[in-house]
């Protein structure tokens, strides 16, 4: 979908945890806080908006939807799809076949996809930002006979107008696909900013989002 509004909700908090990162991306596919809670209408058209970019053929066996943020949009992409739905957890557990990859910026960094041996697959998170946690996850896959078909998410992040996750995956043969883009380090009227208590109180639609 290149051009049109999708009603995805989207602000900017700073983040107040272990993590490396300092902010973090509030949006209506995660359901952060009441403000950002998901309706299903919504998300069903954030799923359709990104299925009709995908890059995939008959031969996808599997969708890898990742813990806990991509959970939600990898489901409804998964119900729209009719294709199984597997999960990449942070829990690690004695189950055979564990394929491990880590989110770099994450305190809890380490995720954990258990019994996929063979076939095709389509990665969807909420977010790229600078795509690490996307990357990493490919090269296992791969490394483990695993063939990703394309990657995707609800919310391509910019940094100054620059996608750092659309390159990183760019290097790896792969065309990310986002419903919309957000920019991090210049501020535009439509994007909210701030702590968590003021998106809270401020948060509202961004119809006018560009899709990807």
């Amino acid at each position: 979908m290149s051009n049109g509004s999708i009603p995805l909700r989207v602000a900017l908090a700073e983040r107040h945890t272990n993590d490396s990162r300092t902010y973090k991306i509030l949006m209506s596919i995660v359901s952060d806080t009441l403000e950002f809670a998901i309706h299903p209408s919504e998300l069903r058209a954030v799923a359709k908006a990104l299925i009709e970019q995908l890059e995939i053929g008959p031969d996808l066996d599997w969708i890898i939807g990742f813990s806990q943020g991509g959970v939600p949009l990898a489901i409804a992409v998964a119900y729209e799809l009719d294709i199984p739905l597997l999960i990449a957890y942070r829990s690690q557990m004695p189950l055979p076949d564990a394929i491990t990859f880590r989110e770099p910026h994450a305190f809890d960094d380490t995720f954990y996809l258990y019994g996929l041996t063979q076939g095709t697959v389509l990665l969807i998170d909420d977010e790229v930002d600078n795509g690490n946690t996307l990357a990493n996850a490919v090269i296992a896959l791969r490394d483990n006979g695993i063939r990703v078909a394309d990657v995707a998410a609800g919310v391509e992040a910019l940094h100054s107008g620059d996608s750092r996750g659309r390159r990183r995956l760019d290097d790896l043969g792969l065309n990310l696909k986002a419903a919309c883009r957000f920019e991090i380090d210049s501020p535009a009227p439509e994007f909210l900013r701030g702590t968590w208590t003021e998106k809270a109180a401020a948060a509202r639609r961004t119809e006018g989002l560009q899709a990807r």
